[in-house]
């Protein structure tokens, strides 16, 4: 298989941190973080606005197996259950792959980067304990499980 050299983007189409950051200035981080390091930039892939749903981002890292990674707007892309971060940061570190976070100028491509993301993750959660859990959808409060399967197993408790 032929090994296409570059970082894939990931944007969002939903709130990063509780605050709507519009596609293209997530693509102008992005493409100026790239630069700046001297990686080649490929097109964004943006995800889907269903809550906790990550299509786009499984697509992405299977796709980095055959580049050199991804680079996400935010780290707080991620999925918000730190069960589906350590299925991403495992397919990681088997791979070896990088996930770059542009806005916050952070690589995680080992063990000591995956422990310094879950150190921000844990500041994030004690300044605000809310955002720490799941999206959820529906005056039941329950998530939407069941709409999405997959190895992240999107919205399941």
């Amino acid at each position: 298989m032929i090994k296409h050299l570059g970082f894939r983007g990931y944007i969002s189409s939903r709130n990063v941190l509780d605050n709507r950051v519009p596609q293209h200035v997530q693509n102008l981080v992005i493409r100026d973080y790239c630069a700046s390091q001297n990686m080649h930039f490929l097109l964004s892939v943006t995800e889907y606005a269903m809550p906790n749903c990550y299509i786009m981002l499984e697509h992405a890292l299977k796709e980095a197996v055959n580049n050199q990674g991804v680079v996400l707007y935010s780290l707080f892309q991620l999925p918000r259950n730190s069960e589906k971060r350590n299925r991403i940061y495992n397919l990681i570190l088997e791979n070896q792959i990088e996930i770059h976070a542009a806005l916050e100028g952070l690589v995680i491509k080992d063990k000591e980067s995956v422990q310094r993301v879950e150190d921000i993750w844990l500041v994030q959660q004690t300044v605000c304990p809310d955002y720490s859990r799941e999206v959820r959808t529906g005056p039941s409060g329950k998530s939407n499980n069941g709409f999405f399967s997959g190895f992240l197993d999107y919205g399941r408790n």
